[in-house]
């Protein structure tokens, strides 16, 4: 029993640090309307004595034990708050405030407390429940006081209490005066912790809030950091394409000064690749891709076609090695060539690669026996 009381825990009541995401409007309802029924379960005490006192005091009433007997189940309810939903006690709260304020108006008519009794049930369910479940216990309570105004001023509901004996009894005014400290001291302080909730709520909103303008402005600093090194990344880029591109186009001039010919054949030593060749021979109407250097049209000498095969066959670098061909114009090709050797991936064989020294006939004509030339 001790722990239901236990007025260390009422800090907790008052203080929406302990509500794991404020955001969650059910977290601060239920934490607003377990520290109602906290206060309520002391007040309700007060309350039922002087009920009770004013009942000894004027006489019991059928209507005055109902009372009662919703008070005394309030404040069980109040007591054992902790082993029951918000939802549950939220229900019972509005309901037994309900039935309270309806057996004052029947009982006392406009005397009672019932009409602020609404009024709070009223407030109390919009903050417990939602401004939906407000507005049908709103609906709810005018019916009540439609229903029983009707009926007191028909004289179909008999005022049970003579109006000058209640004012002459100082239970009835102590009763009233603890209801009313009861219902309106829980409300007030019900609408104070909903503000504190809400003023909570705003000043997280505010803190996140700059936390994302903080973020969002690191976020555009990072940006612009990482889109200046992108710039100066694509600067670089662009400064290291523009230099491999002058050095292609560097070897290119080179290869076209150094060489006429330069030309590539498979592991089966034919003519693969041979752009200038192959642009010279196109228009004498000679075919060499795909065939053999000492098979094409161009002629060799004997001598010449065995000292290529030679090369080839060695799969050897060699340099320069004298040929001439002869066109089937008459004209001779005199040529210094130098080859190298390549392999694929798996290192095998794959072909030669060659360049061809444009030689003058003077230059080789001693090395060239006599029957070559015409």
């Amino acid at each position: 029993m001790s722990n239901l009381f236990n007025i260390n825990d009422s800090k907790k009541f008052f203080s929406f640090n302990f509500i794991g995401d404020e955001t969650y409007i059910e977290d601060i309802r239920a934490k607003i309307s377990n520290a109602f029924l906290f206060i309520v379960s002391f007040l309700l005490i007060p309350a039922v004595a002087g009920l009770i006192y004013r009942g000894i005091d004027i006489g019991w009433k059928t209507v005055q034990v109902s009372t009662l007997a919703i008070m005394v189940f309030w404040w069980l309810v109040a007591l054992f708050r902790n082993k029951v939903s918000h939802q549950v006690r939220s229900y019972v709260t509005v309901t037994c405030l309900y039935c309270i304020s309806t057996t004052g108006l029947i009982n006392l008519g406009l005397l009672s407390m019932g009409i602020p009794g609404y009024i709070a049930c009223c407030i109390l369910t919009a903050i417990f429940l939602g401004v939906d479940k407000s507005l049908v216990a709103a609906a709810i309570c005018f019916g009540s006081i439609v229903a029983i105004g009707y009926g007191i001023s028909s004289e179909i509901i008999p005022i049970t209490i003579n109006a000058d004996i209640f004012n002459m009894s100082k239970g009835a005014w102590t009763a009233t005066s603890i209801i009313f400290f009861v219902v309106m001291g829980s409300l007030i302080l019900c609408l104070a912790g909903f503000t504190g909730a809400l003023m909570s709520l705003i000043g997280k909103v505010q803190e996140q809030s700059a936390e994302i303008v903080e973020s969002h402005d690191r976020l555009e600093e990072l940006v612009n950091e990482r889109t200046g090194e992108l710039t100066r990344e694509i600067e670089v880029r662009k400064a290291r394409e523009k230099e491999i591109e002058q050095s292609e186009e560097r070897f290119k001039s080179f290869t076209e000064i150094a060489a006429d010919r330069y030309w590539e054949t498979d592991e089966n030593h034919n003519i693969s690749f041979a752009p200038v060749l192959t642009k010279q021979t196109n228009k004498l109407g000679i075919e060499v891709i795909g065939k053999k250097a000492w098979e094409t049209e161009l002629v060799l000498s004997d001598e010449d076609k065995k000292s290529l095969i030679e090369k080839f066959e060695s799969k050897e670098d060699f340099k320069g090695l004298q040929i001439c061909w002869r066109l089937p114009t008459g004209e001779n090709l005199y040529r210094r060539l130098s080859g190298v050797p390549f392999r694929d991936s798996n290192g095998k064989f794959a072909g030669f690669r060659l360049i061809g020294i444009v030689e003058s006939a003077d230059s080789m004509r001693s090395d060239i026996p006599e029957g070559q030339i015409s």
